[in-house]
């Protein structure tokens, strides 16, 4: 069995190593197909030899990069021959527009022309250019228009704006490309502002409920699963669109999160990055989906040993989940910064894992947002509620007891009421620096206990305190079972998700939320149901 904090943290990343590998990339000979050959073997080699997750994506994309700068200019040249000059740009979007490509992932282009129908020299080069990559099984998304048709269509359909967010120009004329960047990113009104993230919130709620509404999932997506790499690149597009920032380290410069979380985003983004290029590298081709077959052949691949600490899949899904929490978290943290300017509540008024188990009852919602209570100080002196979220009345009141941490969300469990961002923050640090003597503690213990026995509680302050890593350092026994896998056919999640909602389907019982003929009218006449809620909790800790 592993102690608590036996897998309390990521392995460390392997350096970036891009710029001292991208001179080592194999010179091109001018035939395509031995050249696209010679450098995915690169790419593959240097990933074989452990370099990390971003070094590869980055070495991936400048090696396509040569490839389709000899392979335009052929076209170019080709065209050139029987038709006039005409500006023309090769733009890269999506992640290889961001320089984040994945072994075997999509290529997505767009060949931006001048005002107007496409020239004749526009036509034959891109029907050229097309046709070449087909050539070499690579997977095009790609398309021909003017900055009007740009325009147009980022303005009907939101998964084009988000496109062109990551537009990056790869040959021809710059000062058409530039044009489109003005438009793209910096000419956005207000109102095209809100419609955006609103899309972005929408099509992210949707895809979660696709996917898995958990990033406790047993066979997680790692592209799109919550938490998965898709997770922290929506996020990224609401932070361009609102603040214009370019990327994490934008982030950190304007101030939008810690340098802590920007760190350990960093660290987790990397180890996602280094699951998916060994899952495409073993598949030979685009391959997400992290399944039991596959778990074990991936672990080996990273270096994870069976030892004493449990097998080397169990170690690594541990390390999945971890990372997969922490992006989850930042990507939270980003959503909710970027709707503070218009909004007052956080995005996700009912977490879906509670929609799941029927645990809680949607809140009202007023014109599409929740309702806003008003701001003021509540009874004790701690807490207060700020833009309609609890938030704490200065940085140290989580500090000065154990028992204030889990009173702040005893009082949000109470109040209804989502953790302001701040609070959040502060929350995730105290519960890392909270001692292990501190779950001994008396009062800590009465409020915990007091948070069970509230009548009506849905349980919503198990799964925020499970979120921010507070649960594991409270009940140090649950420790033990966090990210935990068990395989059968009771367990869809991993241990620790699998039991808090077998708990909250008991308050869900309680509270009439849901009904089952027996079970509702047992639930509901039960004078002490304390043991049975502890009970359910730990009912797999061995």
């Amino acid at each position: 069995m592993l102690s608590p904090d036996a897998t309390a943290s990521l392995p460390a990343a392997a350096p970036f190593e891009f710029e001292a590998r991208l001179g080592e990339l194999p010179p091109l000979t001018g035939d395509a197909r031995a050249d696209f050959a010679a450098q995915r073997r690169f790419v593959e080699q240097v990933h074989r030899t452990g370099a990390s997750g971003h070094t590869v994506v980055r070495l991936q994309s400048a090696a396509m990069d040569r490839l389709m700068a000899a392979l335009w200019a052929r076209a170019l040249e080709e065209a050139a021959r029987s038709a006039p000059a005409a500006p023309v740009s090769l733009v890269a979007l999506g992640g290889y527009g961001r320089r984040e490509l994945a072994p075997f992932s999509d290529v997505d282009l767009l060949v931006l022309h001048g005002r107007g129908a496409p020239s004749k020299l526009v036509k034959a080069a891109s029907e050229t250019l097309l046709y070449a990559l087909w050539d070499l099984k690579i997977e095009v998304g790609y398309a021909i228009r003017d900055l009007a048709a740009c325009d147009q269509l980022a303005s009907q359909d939101h998964t084009a704006r988000t496109a062109l967010l990551d537009l990056r120009r790869l040959a021809g004329d710059e000062e058409l490309f530039r044009a489109l960047e003005r438009e793209a990113l910096h000419g956005l009104s207000q109102r095209t502002v809100e419609k955006f993230i609103q899309d972005k919130l929408e099509e992210m709620r949707t895809r979660r409920e696709r996917f898995g509404d958990s990033l406790y999932l047993l066979e997680p997506n790692v592209k799109e699963s919550e938490g998965g790499l898709r997770d922290l690149q929506s996020a990224l597009w609401l932070a361009r669109a609102r603040f214009k920032v370019a990327g994490i380290t934008d982030l950190l410069s304007r101030a939008l999160l810690p340098e802590r979380d920007i760190r350990d985003m960093r660290r987790a983004r990397d180890f996602l990055w280094r699951i998916r290029n060994e899952m495409h590298y073993l598949a030979g081709r685009k391959w997400d989906q992290l399944t039991f077959d596959v778990q074990p052949q991936v672990a080996a691949a990273m270096g994870y040993r069976d030892g004493e600490q449990g097998s080397a899949v169990e170690e690594f899904m541990r390390h999945y989940y971890l990372a997969a929490k922490t992006v989850l978290r930042a990507c939270d943290a980003i959503v909710d910064r970027c709707l503070e300017p218009q909004a007052a509540m956080g995005w996700r008024a009912v977490p879906p894992a509670a929609a799941t188990v029927g645990a809680e009852l949607p809140a009202p919602v007023l014109g599409g947002r929740p309702l806003r209570p008003a701001d003021r100080l509540l009874p004790g002196g701690e807490l207060k509620v700020f833009r309609g979220r609890l938030t704490v009345v200065d940085k140290e009141v989580l500090r000065r007891s154990p028992a204030a941490l889990v009173r702040l969300f005893a009082v949000a469990d109470r109040e209804h009421l989502d953790l302001y961002p701040f609070a959040r923050d502060l929350a995730a640090q105290a519960a890392e620096e909270l001692p292990a003597e501190a779950a001994a503690d008396a009062e800590l213990n009465q409020e915990l206990v007091s948070c069970f026995a509230r009548k009506g509680t849905r349980g919503r302050f198990l799964t925020a305190m499970h979120e921010l890593g507070v649960l594991p350092k409270v009940v140090p026994e649950f420790a033990r079972v966090t990210a935990r896998r068990q395989i059968d056919v009771y367990h869809v999640y991993t241990v620790d998700v699998h039991s808090l909602f077998a708990v909250r389907r008991l308050f869900a019982l309680r509270c009439g939320d849901v009904a089952e003929p027996g079970l509702s009218e047992l639930m509901a006449g039960m004078r002490r149901p304390l043991a049975l809620y502890l009970g359910t909790l730990l009912h797999d800790i061995g």
